[in-house]
């Protein structure tokens, strides 16, 4: 059992009565936008809180999942924080019933593999320890879905620590779409928060290729119906046209205005 469960939301229609029930649970109301809300959370950490754990709310865990990780970080002294790698990984699109997802993960057995160094953290799962979390915040400028926030606050983290990713410790994640923005938004913060992410020293140029400029290489390519990778694509036509148009929108502001992440509000 946790010491404590913060649910950052923004109002009444974020949650259901039920969950008020739960022990030790905590609402914090905050404003919309993931950085924002992870960090009115941080604000509500308990002052002995010793570990962590940002879960988002379309992941599913394994049966003492929690123990595991307490586990991995006592042992692992030097790692500041982890995430694991899902067992499934946006299966469906968000349209796996978590009772399917509860058996997957009572019948899949992993390999504790150890412990790899990487540069990046998954934001859906990422354990840390609460002092090395107190001493640094989401940039509040990375607004709404915050695309990348994950990968710009593990490089501050790993101010404090190793940063790793660990695969025994088991969950799925759903990547439901009904809390994330449209698909054109989506695109603009695909390149708009890369381009800022490179500003800041966060993305290398090879990091960018990849996150930025190839997103928006495989949005063109998909969008004429060409395979990228030789890989059949997850998204349909419309919704890689879509966020195409955002990356091009993203394109022209940096353009006009230079890299200002915070004008995606004014696409809404």
């Amino acid at each position: 059992m946790p010491q404590e469960i913060i649910v950052a939301v923004t109002g009444d229609e974020d949650y259901l009565p039920a969950l008020l029930s739960t022990p030790r649970l905590r609402l914090v109301t905050s404003p919309a936008g993931s950085a924002i809300q992870r960090n009115r959370a941080i604000a509500e950490l308990h002052p002995n809180s010793t570990i962590t754990a940002f879960l988002d709310d379309d992941v599913e865990l394994e049966d003492g999942y929690l123990a595991k990780i307490c586990a991995f970080m006592e042992e692992h002294q030097d790692v500041a924080g982890f995430s694991g790698a899902p067992v499934l990984d946006k299966p469906k699109w968000g349209g796996m019933e978590r009772e399917e997802a509860r058996q997957i993960l009572h019948n899949t057995v992993l390999d504790a593999s150890p412990p790899h160094e990487s540069r990046e953290l998954y934001g859906c799962n990422m354990t840390l320890r609460t002092a090395a979390v107190r001493q640094e915040q989401f940039d509040e400028r990375l607004i709404l879905y915050a695309y990348l926030e994950d990968r710009d606050y593990a490089a501050r983290i790993a101010r404090h620590g190793r940063t790793v990713f660990y695969t025994a410790a088991k969950l799925i994640h759903f990547g439901s779409r009904s809390g994330r923005v449209s698909e054109k938004l989506m695109g603009y913060t695909q390149m708009m928060n890369s381009t800022y992410l490179l500003r800041k020293g966060v993305l290398t140029p090879k990091e960018y290729g990849r996150l930025g400029l190839g997103t928006l290489g495989a949005n063109l390519l998909r969008t004429l119906g060409i395979k990228h990778n030789g890989e059949a694509d997850i998204l349909d036509r419309a919704t890689r046209r879509l966020r195409l148009q955002g990356n091009v929108l993203a394109i022209k502001d940096i353009m006009l205005y230079g890299i200002q992440p915070e004008r995606v509000a004014l696409l809404k």
